[in-house]
């Protein structure tokens, strides 16, 4: 009981002399590898890792007497809202196609493909400061969780036409628009460096650098996040009326499945491990109140 008793009063002891902190920043995932740039006969294709760019970063912390600190941070990197002019990855001829089994319809876009990521982290992690006056500089290692969203998306609008002797014998009219979603988790060894410095009172400046070392990786599921299709075709010779087909969805669910549509390359080049995390933010210590005499 006695041995119990200790305990619980070094653990007091040892909270009651913690600082705790929050932390508020942005920052950007710069890649370790170079894009990939091909030409390939009429294609024209770049690969780049979809999970680099500007993210948003929150974290909280405690900081004991020790200069012993436990972390908990957030990572935030929004999908851009127009994928068309600010992707990621882009190819000028793939592919995109979902078969209806309740129709028994293949619908087919063949056209230019862009890419881009998203991704949210919690990574809790133990790091120790050594503090010089008003500047330190801490090291740190963690276990990081990542929930990564791939997009992929597709269009087509085309026209193919044939005339015989001045008359129209077929033509056929394709338009549509899908957008990909497949979804995995990702669990990290994260290390991480920063330097701070002290400007006023309770506010600190920061630095950071972090990167993932070791990576598992878990399907989550995928879908269409929306599937529009809508063809026109007249052939002369086997049906003189036009033949339309019109599919417009959204939200199809496509299981645990990884439906990349040949663009395995993308979604290779995507990888954490080859990411370098900075980030510059703003610390707010939160100090204790001061008892009265």
């Amino acid at each position: 009981m006695k041995k119990l008793a200790t305990f619980f009063f070094t653990m007091i002891t040892i909270t009651m002399s913690a600082q705790f902190y929050m932390e508020l920043g942005s920052g950007y995932a710069f890649p370790t590898q170079k894009s990939k740039t091909t030409f390939d006969y009429n294609n024209f294709y770049k690969i780049s890792n979809i999970y680099s760019g500007i993210f948003y970063k929150g974290l909280v912390g405690y900081k004991f007497k020790s200069n012993l600190i436990i972390e908990l941070n957030c990572e935030y990197n929004p999908k851009s809202n127009n994928i068309l002019n600010y992707s990621k990855s882009f190819k000028t001829i793939s592919s995109s196609s979902y078969f209806n089994y309740s129709t028994n319809e293949d619908y087919y876009l063949h056209g230019p493909s862009f890419f881009d990521g998203s991704y949210i982290s919690f990574i809790p992690k133990v790091s120790y400061s050594y503090i010089r006056n008003n500047f330190s500089i801490s090291v740190g290692c963690g276990i990081g969780y990542y929930l990564l969203n791939y997009y992929n998306y597709t269009y087509q609008n085309t026209i193919s036409q044939f005339f015989r002797n001045g008359s129209l014998q077929f033509k056929e009219t394709v338009n549509g628009q899908s957008l990909y979603q497949f979804t995995e988790e990702n669990y990290t060894a994260n290390v991480n460096f920063k330097i701070s410095l002290a400007l006023y009172k309770s506010i600190n400046i920061f630095l950071e650098a972090n990167a993932n070392l070791l990576k598992l990786e878990h399907d989550v599921g995928s879908k269409f996040v929306y599937f529009k299709f809508h063809k026109e075709t007249f052939d002369i010779s086997s049906n003189p009326q036009t033949t339309i087909i019109d599919f417009d969805k959204k939200n199809i669910q496509l299981g645990r499945q990884l439906l990349i549509n040949g663009n395995i390359d993308v979604y290779k080049a995507s990888d954490l491990s080859k990411l370098v995390f900075t980030q510059i933010g703003i610390r707010y210590t939160f100090s204790k109140k001061e008892k009265k005499e």
